[in-house]
Order: structure tokens, then sequence, then C-alpha cells
């Protein structure tokens, strides 16, 4: 949220480096440009994070 505010990032995919320890490490690519909408917040609604068949998957609820 913060480089698409302040640097004018658009994040277009994510390899997922690390997952342990309660953080996350990505290598993210992108492109520079204005996104059409800015993700205000993040909620606990709906969050949800667990391993399936070895890769984990989560899921989570974005305030636009």
């Amino acid at each position: 949220m913060y480089l698409a505010e302040v640097e004018d990032f658009i994040p277009a995919r994510a390899t997922v480096i690390d997952f342990e320890h309660g953080g996350l490490r990505a290598i993210v690519w992108g492109v520079c440009g204005r996104p059409r909408h800015l993700v205000k917040g993040v909620t606990l609604h709906d969050l949800a994070a667990a391993p399936e068949g070895g890769i984990w998957h989560g899921r989570v609820v974005l305030d636009v």
C-alpha cells in the first residue's frame, strides 16, 4: 500500500521466499504507474492461512 500511494508502484506478481516465524518475505515485480484503486485497509474478517498439499494458501479481505 505504501509503495502504491507514495511511489506509484503497481504490483503485478509475487514469489514467496519465506513464510516462517509469523512473517512473510517475498519478491514482488511490478510497474510504475497510478493504480486504479488503492487499498485503504485489511480486515481480520474471513482471514485465513493454512497449508494445503505442502503449499500455504491465504485469504484476506481488502477495503478499497
